[in-house]
C-alpha cells in the first residue's frame, strides 16, 4: 500500500513539485528509514573491503532493476546506524547522518557511497538496503548488500577502561557502589575500548585475583574492545575493601587500575543482654544492657517485656538509650540501656532485646534477641472478696483474703472491720483470718457483724492492704410499733377515719414488703393482697391500714407484724384504739301508772348502754323545759341544751314526747291547733302530728 500511495502522490510525472511534496518526500524518507530498521536482520558478509588509515574508500551497492524493477529507495548503514538515504523519483532526493555528512557523500550510477579521510572507528560492517516500487518474483536482494570494512592501523592504546554495573550505569573510579547485602551477587563489566594489541583484563579485590568468566574481545574498525564481566558473591571478607579492574597491554607501559569499593550491609554477629544477676526489689533502679555486634548498617532495637514492645512513650518512668560505634571494618557496636523503676508487675517477666537491620528484613529472617528473667521482690498485694456480700443472722460467711507476694510466705495477717482491728482468737465467733488460713470465717452472723472488712498482710518486704473492701450486710425481721393518726380518742359521731401505721423499730433492710395487721390478736389482713378480686389491695404500702367511718365497732387493741428480706418479725406492742359515742336509748317509767291531778308522780329513766366514757346523769323533761328531778344512785342525769329542738328530741327520746305532750295542751290550750281524740300510739305519730303544725312550729322558735 505505502508503494502506491508514493507512486501516485509523490513520483507522478504529471505534477510539478511544490512545498507539500517537499514535505511528503522528507516524510517518506523517514518512514523508509524506519522500516529499514524494523526489517533489518542479521546475514552473510557479501564483500570485504582493507583500507590504510586516512585514506578514502569506495563502497559499492549493486542494484539489479531488471530481476526487481524499479527502484524506489536506498539506504546505508553502519552497523545498526543508518548514515545515508536515497528517495529515487521524479525529484531524487538524499540524506546523510550529519556525523558523516563532511566524509560521506552518496553517488547514483552506480549505487554506491564514498568514504573520505578513513578512521580506524569507520571499521564496520555497512549494509546497502534497497526497496523497488514493485519488486518482481525474480529479485534476491530483499536482506540487501553487506560490506565488511577494515581499517589498517599501528599499536593503539584505550581510549578508556570503563567499569559498568548489571544495569549499565557507569561506575566512576574510587566510587561506592551499594548498598548491597552479603549473600548478593555483585555484577560488573570491566571495558577496554579501541586499542590494539588486544589487552589483558582481570579482576582483583587486594592482593586476591577474583574468579571470573573469560574475557571477550570485539574488533571494530580495527581496535579491540575488550569486555570482562565480574559475578562475585560478596560475604563479610569484602568489608572495607576495594574492587579492582587491572588492564594490561603492549600499548602502554603502565597497568591501568580503575577501583571502586562496595557498600556491603552485613547481618549483625552477636547479641547479650546484661543487668540484674539474683534479684531485684520493688522500688529499685534496674538497668537492663543490650549489646549488638558486627551489623552494618547499626541495627534497629527494641525491648520487649514478655511479647508486649516496651515504649517510653507510653510510660514516663522507663527510659531506652541507644549508642553506635562504627569500627574499623565498618560494621557497628551498638549497645541499648533500659532504665526503669522495678515493681511486681516485672517479677518473672522475660526481657528481651530483638535487633534486626535491613538485611535481615529483606532476606526475611527473624531478628537476633537475647533474653532475661527478672525477679522483683514485692510486699503482698491483695484482694479481697466477693465486694459485696448479703446474709440474714445466724448464717455462716466466708471473707476471702487473696493475695500475691514475692516472696510468698507471710508473717503476719490482720483483719479490719470498719478500720477496727478484729480479734481472731475469738473462737466462739471467727475462724482462720491467720497466716495459715488468710480467709476469715463468721460462723454464726448477727447484726453487729455489719461493716466493711478488710485484710492486712506482711512479708518480710512489707505490707499490703486491698484498694476495695467487702460490705457485709446481715440482714434481720424487722422489730416494729403501731402508730395512730390521729392519735387521740376519737368520736363516732364524726364519722372521721383512722389511719394506723406499722412503724420500723429496727430493721435490715428496713423496708416492710408485707404487714399483718391484728384486732385483739386475731388477724384482720394480711398486705398486700394480690388475690385477683382484690386487685386494689395489691399495689399498696401495707405498711398503713385505713379504717374508715370510726365507730364503736372499731374499738379494739391493734397491733402488726412486719415482713422483709430477712422474713417475718415479731409481733408489736397492742395500741388501743378509743371511741367515744353516746349512750344507747333512755328507758322512762313513773309510779303510779296512772297519775291523779295533785298528787305526785316518780319518774324512773334508765339506760341500758352508758356509751363511753360512761354517762353520769339523765334529765327528765318537758318539751323545752328540764323537770326538777330527784337523782338516785341509779339515775344519771345531764342537761340537754336548750337549743335542742323538738324534733331533735323526738328522734331521741321519743316516750319522753308521749308523756309530755299532755302537758303542753294543757299549759297552751288557746295557742295549739285542736288534736284529735286519737290516743298516741307511738312516738313516731306525735312527731308527725307537731311537724304538721305551723304553730307549734312557731311556738318552738319563740321558746328558743
Amino acid at each position: 500500500m505505502v508503494p502506491r500511495i508514493l507512486e501516485n502522490r509523490i513520483f507522478s510525472p504529471k505534477r510539478k513539485a511544490s512545498k507539500t511534496d517537499s514535505s511528503l518526500i522528507n516524510f517518506g524518507l523517514t518512514v523508509l528509514f524506519l522500516l529499514a530498521l524494523i526489517h533489518q536482520t542479521s546475514a552473510q558478509i557479501d564483500q570485504i573491503i582493507s583500507e590504510q588509515e586516512s585514506k578514502p574508500v569506495v563502497l559499492q551497492c549493486p542494484v539489479n532493476e531488471d530481476k526487481c524493477g524499479k527502484l524506489h529507495s536506498l539506504n546505508w548503514f553502519k552497523g545498526d546506524d543508518r548514515i545515508a538515504a536515497m528517495l529515487l523519483g521524479e525529484n531524487n532526493a538524499t540524506s546523510v547522518n550529519k556525523d558523516f555528512e563532511e566524509r560521506v557523500t552518496v553517488e547514483q550510477s552506480p549505487y554506491r557511497l564514498v568514504i573520505k579521510d578513513l578512521k580506524i572507528s569507520d571499521e564496520d560492517i555497512y549494509l546497502c538496503d534497497t526497496t523497488f516500487f514493485i519488486p518482481e518474483e525474480t529479485c534476491d536482494n530483499f536482506n540487501g548488500y553487506r560490506i565488511e570494512l577494515r581499517v589498517l592501523e599501528n599499536i593503539v592504546p584505550p581510549t578508556e577502561v570503563v567499569i559498568l554495573d548489571a544495569k549499565g550505569d557507569r561506575i566512576e573510579n574510587g566510587s561506592t557502589v551499594g548498598p548491597m547485602q552479603e549473600r548478593q551477587s555483585l555484577k560488573a563489566t570491566c571495558t577496554v575500548r579501541n586499542t590494539r594489541p588486544q589487552p589483558e583484563v582481570g579482576w582483583f579485590r587486594g592482593n586476591k585475583r577474583l574468579t571470573t568468566y573469560s574475557p571477550t574481545h570485539d574488533l571494530n574498525d580495527g581496535l579491540y574492545t575488550s569486555t570482562l564481566e565480574l559475578d562475585w558473591t560478596l560475604s563479610r571478607e569484602d568489608l572495607a575493601q576495594d574492587i579492582e579492574c587491572r588492564v594490561k597491554s603492549a600499548a602502554i607501559s603502565n597497568t591501568i587500575v580503575t577501583t571502586f569499593d562496595v557498600d556491603l550491609q552485613v547481618r549483625p554477629t552477636g547479641i547479650e543482654i546484661n543487668g540484674v544477676k539474683h534479684h531485684t526489689v520493688q522500688g529499685s533502679k534496674v538497668v537492663l544492657t543490650c549489646d549488638i555486634h558486627g551489623a552494618r548498617p547499626a541495627v534497629n532495637l527494641t525491648w520487649y517485656n514478655s511479647t508486649s514492645i516496651i515504649s517510653p512513650d507510653e510510660n514516663e518512668l522507663t527510659e531506652i538509650r541507644i549508642k553506635a560505634f562504627e569500627k574499623n571494618d565498618g560494621t557497628y557496636h551498638t549497645q541499648s540501656e533500659l532504665i526503669f523503676n522495678a515493681t511486681r508487675f516485672e517479677n518473672d517477666r522475660v526481657f528481651r532485646c530483638e535487633a534486626e537491620n535491613i538485611v535481615l528484613q529483606i532476606n526475611r529472617e527473624k531478628p537476633v534477641s537475647s533474653a532475661l528473667t527478672l525477679e522483683v521482690l514485692y510486699p503482698p498485694v491483695v484482694k479481697v472478696s466477693p465486694p459485696n456480700m448479703i446474709t440474714n443472722t445466724s448464717e455462716i460467711v466466708l471473707l476471702n483474703c487473696e493475695y500475691v507476694a514475692n516472696p510468698a510466705s507471710l508473717i503476719q495477717v490482720d483483719w479490719y472491720r470498719n478500720d477496727d482491728l478484729i480479734n481472731v482468737n475469738d473462737t466462739d465467733h471467727y475462724q482462720g483470718g491467720n497466716s495459715e488460713n488468710v480467709a476469715l470465717v463468721i460462723k454464726s452472723t448477727d447484726k453487729d457483724d455489719i461493716g466493711n472488712y478488710s485484710c492486712q498482710l506482711s512479708n518480710t518486704i512489707g505490707k499490703g492492704i486491698p484498694e476495695e473492701k467487702i460490705y457485709l450486710d446481715v440482714q434481720f425481721v424487722p422489730s416494729v410499733e403501731v402508730q395512730m393518726i390521729p392519735g387521740g380518742p376519737v368520736k363516732e359521731s364524726d364519722e372521721s377515719n383512722v389511719t394506723l401505721y406499722c412503724n420500723i423499730l429496727d430493721a435490715n433492710p428496713p423496708v416492710l414488703t408485707k404487714v399483718r395487721w391484728y384486732a385483739n390478736s386475731t388477724l384482720l389482713k394480711e398486705l398486700p393482697d394480690c388475690e385477683e378480686t382484690r386487685e386494689d389491695l395489691c399495689h399498696i404500702d401495707p405498711s398503713k391500714l385505713l379504717l374508715e367511718s370510726i365507730g364503736r365497732g372499731f374499738f379494739y387493741n391493734y397491733s402488726c407484724e412486719g415482713f422483709n428480706a430477712a422474713g417475718w418479725g415479731p409481733r408489736s406492742e397492742d395500741k388501743e384504739l378509743i371511741v367515744h359515742y353516746e349512750p344507747g336509748p333512755a328507758t322512762l317509767t313513773h309510779f303510779p301508772l296512772v297519775a291523779v291531778k295533785k298528787k305526785s308522780v316518780i319518774f324512773s329513766c334508765s339506760v341500758d348502754d352508758p356509751g363511753y366514757p360512761d354517762s353520769n346523769s339523765t334529765s327528765i323533761c318537758q318539751v323545752g323545759h328540764v323537770i326538777n328531778l330527784i337523782s338516785t344512785p341509779t339515775m344519771r342525769t345531764t342537761h340537754v341544751p336548750q337549743h335542742q329542738t323538738l324534733w331533735e328530741l323526738v328522734s331521741r327520746v321519743r316516750h319522753i314526747l308521749v308523756l309530755s305532750i299532755h302537758q303542753i295542751i294543757r299549759q297552751y290550750p288557746k295557742t295549739l291547733p285542736s288534736f284529735r281524740k286519737t290516743p298516741f300510739q307511738d312516738g313516731s305519730y306525735v312527731k308527725h302530728e307537731l311537724i304538721q303544725s305551723h304553730r307549734i312550729s312557731g311556738f318552738l322558735k319563740t321558746k328558743q
